[in-house]
Parts: structure tokens; C-alpha cells; sequence
């Protein structure tokens, strides 16, 4: 809800406003068993804008090797993109789009927290070293350059002190009962090499 106010004949006039919501969103998701599940997102405006398939310890140790296949946000930051953000809107770092892309064309403003149609490979090694791999469809290119019509990204990063990033040390039923102090920090980094497309000039151009 939201009051203007206007002036006419130098008199003050309110006048009260209802916002409706401009879209309508369905987040929906499952498992078949532990190690198998899917997520996807549908909004009346854009459609299903993301769905993937993630298959966890296909091989090796427990959580050490993991598959996910669809449309996603690359997990070159942690992988939960909406918990970086303390207001509405995200943060600078993941909302960067590089030079040369088209303001304002989805299909071409390539971000961190863009949706990317692509196969990603990770997984935790030792409970707190985690890796990510990863090749994506570039933004905005379509048909238009095959021979670039590919980005790759890799992660690694480590988590200093508090539980590990499998859950590791997290054991309810016994010593701790707030799983929220979990006293540490992560450093990590990451690379991106792409290509997409500017529609509006009609020419592609390098994201690095």
C-alpha cells in the first residue's frame, strides 16, 4: 500500500495506492532418495527460469565427488547466492556485469548470479576443503559463434574453524545444541572465462 499526495487549486489531495505484486513465483523441489534430488523455480513473467537435477556422491567418499545438470547460478561464490545479501538487493560482486554487455537485455548481462544452462562438477574433500568445476552455455550467443558458445569456471575454498562444510562436527543428539554458533570463516577463489553475445551491436565479446 502506498499514499500519494497531489496538488490541485493549490489544495492537497491524498490519494491511496495498492501495489500488487508484478509476479507470481513457484519454487518447487524433491528427492528420490539421499543422494538424488531436483530444484527448479517458475514465475508467471519468466517462466521456469531454473531447474536442475543433482546427483551427490556418485563415487568415492561421501560427498567428495558431485554432479549437477540443468540451469543454474554457477557456483563460483558458495553456491547460495540469495543468503549473500543483507537488504533487497544483491550484492555489487554479484550483481557485476562486464563491459560491453548490453544494459538492460537479459540474454546478455551476464552476472555471477545469472542463470547458466550447463554441468557442474564438486564436491568436499577432508570436511572443509570444497572444489567446483564447471562448463555453460554462454550467455547471449546462441547460434551465433559455435565455436564460443562455451564458459568455464573453477572454485576452490577453504573453511577455517566451526563445523565442517558437510556438516561435519554437527551432532544434535549429543554435546551441541545451537548449530548457529558456528565460529569460523571461508576463503575462497574462483575464475570465469566466457564469451556472450551483444545484441545491440552485434558482436561478441570476452568475459574474463
Amino acid at each position: 500500500m502506498r499514499v500519494n499526495y497531489h496538488f490541485k487549486n493549490d489544495k492537497k489531495h491524498k490519494v491511496l495506492n495498492f501495489d500488487l505484486p508484478f509476479d507470481f513465483g513457484l519454487l518447487f523441489g524433491g528427492s528420490f532418495n539421499e543422494d538424488f534430488s531436483f530444484f527448479g523455480t517458475w514465475s508467471q513473467k519468466y517462466g521456469l527460469y531454473k531447474f536442475f537435477l543433482r546427483a551427490n556422491s556418485i563415487f568415492g567418499p561421501k560427498n567428495a565427488v558431485n554432479l549437477k545438470f540443468g540451469k543454474f547460478e554457477p557456483g563460483i561464490t558458495d553456491g547460495y547466492v540469495g543468503n549473500q545479501r543483507l537488504t533487497h538487493d544483491y550484492t555489487s560482486l554479484l550483481s557485476y556485469s562486464p563491459s560491453g554487455s548490453a544494459v538492460g537485455n537479459p540474454s546478455a548481462d551476464w552476472s555471477p548470479r545469472s542463470m547458466m544452462e550447463g554441468l557442474e562438477l564438486s564436491g568436499i574433500l577432508v570436511n572443509f576443503f570444497q572444489y567446483i568445476l564447471g562448463i555453460t552455455k554462454s550467455l547471449g550467443l546462441g547460434d551465433f559463434v559455435i565455436s564460443v558458445n562455451k564458459d568455464y569456471y573453477a572454485r576452490v575454498a577453504y573453511k577455517f574453524g566451526g563445523y565442517g562444510l558437510n556438516g561435519f562436527g554437527n551432532n544434535l543428539d549429543t554435546v551441541n545444541k545451537f548449530p548457529v554458533n558456528d565460529k569460523s570463516f571461508t576463503l575462497g577463489l574462483y575464475s570465469y572465462v566466457g564469451n556472450t553475445f551483444n545484441p545491440d551491436s552485434q558482436q561478441g565479446y570476452t568475459n574474463h
